[in-house]
């Protein structure tokens, strides 16, 4: 699926959903990917976590030493991941980030970005969570934010996982992609993929085993 989504239907679907799901149990630890970006970080650098939802890689990342801003849609995901990062004392900063409008969100992002901090933009299953437009203006915003180097580690869900077992269910929101599409649109946003994997393995999660592409992509030299 390739889907335009009404904005408002986005951030109704997100803020039920945690609304409904505000214990702390998806905070317990950080996801694998998150893991394996921490391994391809410079040390002391700044992350910017798009669709952090309720904040647990952000505040690993910061448990790292990295300087951290999470972005989501959802007001209710982000006042859980403030409160958590307060109650563990974890310096991760968090902030409601609409992506479907560009202008302001590059605005609102590139305020948070430090200078003289190397800057890497993260977004863990926000791909397959939203839809076109919002898509496209991560990448825009990349563009922007990581124009003089840095790295963007994406994680999705692809077509291919449409078919598999969900541990949310078959009505919970998800927009399956391709990742040849994903990797086409970085190159028309001027950027450069580096690495590209799809499988299974990377993210198992109560009995669930999707197929998931993890992307890493630069907009340093030429494309």
């Amino acid at each position: 699926m390739d889907l335009e989504v009404p904005v408002e239907s986005i951030r109704s679907y997100w803020d039920a959903f945690y609304r409904a799901n505000r214990g702390p149990q998806s905070l317990l630890h950080e996801s694998p990917f998150a893991a394996w970006t921490a391994e391809r970080l410079e040390e002391g650098s700044q992350v910017l976590d798009f669709g952090c939802g309720t904040g647990r890689d952000s505040m690993y990342f910061a448990s790292l030493g990295h300087l951290v801003t999470g972005f989501d849609c959802s007001a209710e995901a982000i006042e859980i991941a403030r409160r958590e990062a307060t109650t563990r004392g974890h310096p991760a900063h968090f902030e409601v980030l609409d992506l479907a409008d560009l202008e302001i969100a590059r605005t609102k992002v590139e305020l948070s970005v430090a200078e003289d901090v190397p800057t890497s933009c993260y977004a863990r299953f926000l791909l397959h969570a939203t839809g076109n437009v919002e898509r496209n203006n991560l990448l825009e915003i990349s563009a922007s934010v990581l124009g003089q180097g840095g790295l963007l580690f994406l994680e999705f869900r692809t077509v291919d996982d449409a078919r598999t077992m969900h541990a949310y269910g078959e009505k919970h929101f998800r927009n399956y992609l391709r990742p040849d599409l994903v990797r086409e649109e970085i190159v028309e946003h001027g950027g450069k993929v580096l690495s590209c994997e799809e499988n299974r393995g990377l993210a198992p999660f109560e009995g669930e085993d999707p197929v998931i592409c993890r992307l890493v992509a630069t907009w340093r030299g030429p494309a």
